[in-house]
């Protein structure tokens, strides 16, 4: 019996997985949605114009200028000689006030001036943490899997912790900027093990549900930030906040297991067993006698498993051989029996030596040409939806509206597009939902790029942009946890966390440039949703590259990918044929 119908027996999604599910979807997706998206109110742009002598009138000092149909203070400058008619301006002179309306103190407004000039600076804050996570999911993709998912999970958690409260001290904009940058390489070891933990818990017909009930804590996670961002103004604060909550979840997590395929991939197969049993007895379920027998324990002693040997490798007698074989290898893991029978003879549970762990390098990912290939489309998927999703969201407190309601839209919005995006793929596959979805994200997209901010009769089209927004915003969701369902499907076991680390690396690189890309919007209120729709349209291309995964097992090593491709070509075959070619009358 292997992993899978072994969950099938203690039940697919039962109260242990739950358990599961919810500790670990808290750990890694809403407390890291935070620190992603906690940089929309602790680096916002407050409105602001130059300092003028206490008495004076601003209107003698600062020039006004239109601003997407509106006349407002120019934030930059000021007049040379205040109250003549000559017109001419400069640079402030004697700093900024600003506006503490809808913001609190930021680290723009507080004491660092992040304005003008200096407007790139507060982009590098969310820069530099994605310059970390491309760091972080290089260590943390191999110690996860080196090391176990679990362990990865509740030392990072601990640590971005202690990073938080750090930064919430930052005497200087500089300093603040390496720890942001750490916090970008803990982020990973939260968010990647959790990715692999909740897959691997789960038989293949109740992934999808389960990946999707985990998927909606990132969603709750930036709602719960808008609704403290609305009641903490003040970003150190605000912060502290968002912070805390870590340190709870790692004593939480101490009681959640290990993953068993994690532990059978390794040759831990009696933790295993103990972690399934227990597993079983949580659920309710009875405790079948195969899983309750370790995955590496073959049932006889060292010489019949010696003779067993011998008789499989060609000596005589061979249909007793093939007979006794049968009986006696009945009760053997179809884990351990596809590795071989000399894993199996070497493992812990046959002669009590201590299992020898293969190591796998990244390099396994290139293994095979099929292995490259689902490397690289999964990565350049990854990225671009990856630019895309969080380019809408923090753009999204840069459009018209309270910047809390609209975070809270858009992270709301996410909830019912992951159910969509799973309804989709259980009943389609995962390839072709997603390119439709990435077609409409783009058209929806592009489209609120053009929508004016004012129509010709004056009329104001805010909630129009916001609405369309959103639907863009919401097609992009469904289609981004599908893409990393997708990953979690197709990467084999053996690299399944390595092969994570290098398409969330990748990705990275989209979100290193969308602090930049939303400052577009001072060149037209639209350009950077546009782009982001264009960006959309993309992945449409190449992700029918990728081999169908709905309800087939995870692959566990480079092979196994080989032969899901030939196993679909081979159907498409079959397919395809005239009736009368296919065996049938």
């Amino acid at each position: 019996m292997d992993v899978d119908e072994a969950f099938h027996k203690i039940g697919d999604l039962g109260r242990g997985q739950i358990l599961i599910l919810i500790t670990i979807g808290a750990l890694s997706q809403m407390a890291p949605s935070w620190v992603s998206f906690g940089i929309t109110f602790l680096a916002a742009f407050p409105d602001h114009f130059c300092t003028v002598p206490r008495d004076a009138n601003v209107e003698d000092y600062i020039p006004y200028v239109e601003t997407n149909g509106e006349y407002v203070y120019d934030s930059c400058t000021q007049y040379v000689n205040p109250g003549s008619s000559d017109n001419l301006t400069a640079p402030c002179s004697n700093g900024w006030t600003f506006s503490m309306t809808p913001y609190g103190p930021t680290i723009v407004s507080e004491q660092w001036d992040l304005v003008c000039d200096r407007t790139q600076l507060a982009a590098l804050a969310q820069s530099v943490l994605i310059l970390g996570l491309m760091v972080g999911s290089v260590i943390f993709g191999y110690l996860s899997d080196r090391i176990g998912r679990k362990p990865v999970l509740m030392f990072s958690s601990f640590f971005q912790g202690c990073l938080g409260i750090v930064l919430a001290l930052s005497p200087t904009f500089w300093f603040f900027l390496i720890i942001r940058f750490s916090m970008g390489i803990i982020h990973q070891g939260c968010m990647i093990p959790g990715y692999a933990l909740v897959s691997e818990f789960f038989s293949p017909r109740k992934r999808v549900i389960g990946f999707n009930l985990y998927a909606a804590f990132w969603p709750i996670g930036v709602m719960i930030l808008a609704l403290l961002a609305f009641f903490i103004r003040d970003w150190r604060y605000l912060q502290l906040a968002i912070t805390l909550p870590f340190f709870i979840l790692t004593l939480i997590c101490w009681f959640v297991p290990e993953s068993p395929r994690w532990l059978v991939s390794v040759g831990k197969f009696q933790k295993a067993s103990t972690i399934l049993t227990k597993l079983a007895r949580f659920n309710g379920s009875k405790v079948d006698s195969m899983v309750r027998k370790p995955f590496g324990d073959c049932g006889i002693d060292n010489k019949s498993f010696i003779d067993i040997e011998k008789k499989v490798s060609g000596k005589p007698d061979h249909e007793e051989t093939k007979e006794t074989c049968s009986k006696d290898m009945t009760t053997i893991s179809q884990q351990v029996a596809q590795s071989g029978i000399k894993e199996c003879k070497e493992s812990k549970q046959i002669n009590s030596k201590p299992t020898t762990t293969k190591s796998f390098t990244f390099l396994y990912l290139c293994k095979t040409p099929r292995m490259s290939l689902v490397t690289i489309v999964l990565s350049l998927t990854w990225l671009v939806t990856a630019f895309s999703f969080h380019g809408l969201s923090l753009n999204s407190v840069r459009l018209a509206g309270s910047p809390y309601l609209n975070l809270f839209l858009t992270g709301a919005i996410e909830i019912p597009a992951n159910f969509v995006g799973a309804t989709l793929s259980i009943k389609f596959g995962r390839r072709k939902p997603l390119c439709v979805l990435f077609i409409v994200s783009s058209i929806v997209c592009v489209a609120t790029g053009f929508i004016p901010g004012q129509s010709g009769s004056g009329m104001d089209l805010s909630a129009a942009i916001m609405t369309f927004a959103v639907a863009g915003k919401f097609f992009v969701a469904s289609s981004y946890v599908l893409v990393i369902l997708y990953a979690t499907e197709v990467f084999p076991t053996v690299v399944r966390n390595k092969g994570m680390a290098v398409a969330v690396m990748t990705a990275r690189i989209g979100p290193l440039l969308v602090p930049f890309v939303v400052l577009l919007d001072e060149i037209y209120h639209g350009l950077p949703i546009i782009i982001f729709g264009v960006a959309s349209a993309i992945p449409s291309l190449f992700v029918l590259l990728l081999p169908e995964t709905q309800g087939k097992s995870q692959p566990e090593t480079a092979e196994d990918i080989d032969l899901m491709y030939r196993e679909e070509k081979l159907r498409d075959k079959v397919t395809a044929a005239p009736r009368g070619d296919r065996g049938f009358p």
